[in-house]
C-alpha cells in the first residue's frame, strides 16, 4: 500500500531521486509545517518570519510609546478605573468562592454521615473527604486575595504598567529575534537539500 510520499510512484508516474526526496523532506525539520500540505504545494525557495510575532512586535512599542506619552492626569483615571474594575471581579470572585464553598461543605456533610457498608469501603469515604478538603482549601480559600485593588499612586501605577509594557518589548523583541532565526534557519536547511539534489 502506497503512502503519501510513494504514491506518483506507485500510480506509475515518472518522478526523480529530487522530486521524491523533496517530497519526504515534507516529513522533517525545516518543511515538518507542509506535512500536510498537497503533493503540489511548492517548497519556497526562502521562508519569511511568522508575521504574528512581528506585529506582536510592533504592537508592544507602540503600547510603550504610548504609555510613556501618557500625562499623569490620564494614568490617575486609569487607576481609579483599574482599582473599580478589581474591586468587582474581587467581589464576584468572593461570591463565586462563597457559592462553591456551601455546594462543597454539603456534600462533606453527606460524606462524613455517609456509613460505609464495610472496613473495604471506609477508605472511599476518606477519599471523598480529602477531595472536598483539597478543592474547598484551593477554590475558596484564596477568593479575598484575588483581584485585589492597588493602593499606589498614579505615578508608582504609571511606572508598573511602563514596566510591563518594557517587559512585553523585550519579549516580543525576543520573539521576534526567534522567528526571524527559524525563518533563516529554515531557509538554509532547504537551500542545502536542494544543493545535494542538484544532480540526482
Amino acid at each position: 500500500m502506497p503512502t503519501g510520499y510513494t504514491a506518483d510512484l506507485h500510480d506509475g508516474k515518472d518522478q526523480t531521486f529530487a522530486e521524491f526526496a523533496m517530497s519526504c523532506a515534507r516529513g522533517f525539520g525545516a518543511l515538518v509545517e507542509m506535512r500536510d500540505a498537497g503533493p503540489d504545494a511548492v517548497v519556497p525557495e526562502r521562508f519569511e518570519p511568522d508575521q504574528y510575532a512581528k506585529e506582536r512586535l510592533e504592537r508592544a512599542r507602540a503600547d510603550l510609546a504610548e504609555a510613556e506619552a501618557r500625562p499623569m492626569d490620564e494614568w490617575a483615571a486609569l487607576l481609579t478605573k483599574n482599582n473599580e474594575e478589581m474591586a468587582e471581579a474581587s467581589q464576584r470572585a468572593r461570591e463565586r468562592s462563597r457559592a462553591l464553598r456551601v455546594r462543597y461543605e454539603a456534600m462533606l456533610e453527606a460524606v462524613d454521615c455517609w456509613v460505609p457498608p464495610s472496613t473495604e469501603h471506609e477508605q472511599l469515604q476518606s477519599f471523598m473527604r480529602d477531595q472536598l478538603e483539597g478543592s474547598i482549601k484551593f477554590d475558596c480559600s484564596a477568593a479575598d486575595d484575588f483581584f485585589l485593588p492597588r493602593v499606589m499612586t498614579p505615578g508608582a501605577f504609571r511606572d508598573d504598567q511602563i514596566g510591563r509594557a518594557k517587559a512585553e518589548l523585550t519579549r516580543a523583541t525576543k520573539g521576534w529575534g526567534d522567528a526571524v532565526a527559524r525563518a533563516n534557519q529554515r531557509t538554509w536547511w532547504v537551500r542545502q537539500l536542494r544543493e545535494s539534489l542538484a544532480g540526482a
